[in-house]
């Protein structure tokens, strides 16, 4: 396996299908297998992880004690990446939140951006009072940037969580879970 058994833990899925998203505990088996990225020929360096979900996983957890099993609001963002000096603002009944984001934008095209110094922010506004907190920093990135995978209600206290890919690396994926539940005075957010 990917780790001494890994497939032994207890594991809970974010799935979705066509009525939306829900939590569910799942099983895994992972295998070897080609990445096509690095891989030459007969080098099989990658890895899958599988579930016994039929529906499509987001994210598979573990260690955390606070996520029950069933359907899971979510929340439809503007955006799914902000960019140096752009920002998105959503309303749920907890108050209205804003993520913003800082940065060196070192070279543009139509297509993409390069960054330097990227700071991703979360405010969250209830009754004209405002909490705002960093929960992303990359110094430099290799053509990747930092993409919102999901925001929703996964630990059901109302507020949003997100599942955001946080990867420096075109050929990495990074799935950072943050959770309100587990935030601390003067958080909206911890990283999980």
């Amino acid at each position: 396996g990917v780790l001494p058994k890994i497939e032994e833990l207890e594991w809970v899925g974010l799935f979705s299908n066509d009525k939306g998203y829900y939590l569910k505990k799942t099983s895994i088996s992972t295998g070897r297998a080609k990445d096509e990225i690095v891989d030459e020929d007969n080098e099989i360096s990658g890895w899958t992880v599988n579930t016994d979900n039929k529906d499509y996983c987001h994210l598979l957890i573990n260690g955390v004690g606070r996520l029950g099993e069933g359907r899971i609001d979510s929340f439809i963002l503007e955006k799914e990446m902000i960019w140096p000096g752009e920002s998105s603002t959503f309303k749920t009944k907890a108050g209205t939140f804003i993520l913003s984001a800082t940065g060196k934008i070192i070279s543009k095209s139509e297509e993409w951006q390069e960054v330097e110094n990227y700071k991703l922010y979360i405010e969250r506004v209830v009754d004209n009072i405002s909490q705002k907190q960093l929960i992303v920093a990359i110094p430099r990135f290799d053509d990747a940037m930092v993409k919102i995978i999901w925001c929703g209600d996964l630990d059901k206290d109302e507020q949003p969580d997100f599942i955001i890919d946080t990867s420096y690396h075109y050929n990495m994926r990074s799935l950072s879970l943050f959770l309100s539940s587990n935030a601390t005075e003067g958080q909206v957010l911890r990283f999980i």
